[in-house]
């Protein structure tokens, strides 16, 4: 199976987990997203500095549990009511464990892509409406925030789905 039959598979599949398994709350998972998006904007004002680090922990805190909220059917599956691995169910399949890690990656970069990048815009637009008071220039770290909590979360979600697929495969 290449790897673009095995993406488009694994992403219907996640869809379909999400409106089955959540019964209807899947839209709660994406106010919660939507939320994370208008918090970019209010977060892209400037803030004094001991202000300005607790907000940059309040964002990666809510998008952290957004993003996670959004991506917890691409890497689990629920049987008999109990939350389990879902590398276990591709043990006796012919697919190579580490193709299929990369297409679970893909799918989690499809689904986060959304928000990370209208985030992203919502941060430079507040900064571009109002550059004097949005922290000093482009270079600036926190004008970025929202890309770099974007892709701290791929990376720790790489190393869970290899952690997983590890635990599977013993």
């Amino acid at each position: 199976m290449d790897l673009k039959t095995l993406v488009a598979k694994e992403r219907k599949e996640c869809k379909e987990r999400m409106i089955k398994e959540t019964s209807g709350t899947y839209v709660l998972i994406y106010i919660l997203v939507d939320f994370s998006i208008l918090m970019s904007g209010i977060f892209g004002f400037y803030h004094e500095l001991d202000e300005q680090y607790k907000t940059i922990i309040t964002f990666a805190v809510i998008n952290g549990f957004a993003y996670e909220a959004l991506t917890a059917y691409v890497s689990g599956v629920k049987e008999n009511g109990i939350r389990t691995n879902i590398f276990t169910k591709y043990i006796f399949t012919p697919v190579d464990t580490g193709k299929l890690v990369l297409a679970k990656l893909l799918v989690t970069a499809r689904l986060i892509a959304v928000p990370v990048i209208l985030s992203q815009l919502v941060a430079i637009s507040v900064f571009l409406i109002n550059p004097d008071n949005a922290g000093g220039s482009l270079v600036d770290i926190t004008v970025w925030v929202p890309v770099i909590n974007g892709v701290l979360f791929l990376l720790y979600d790489a190393i869970g789905y290899m952690i997983k697929c590890n635990e599977a495969n013993k």
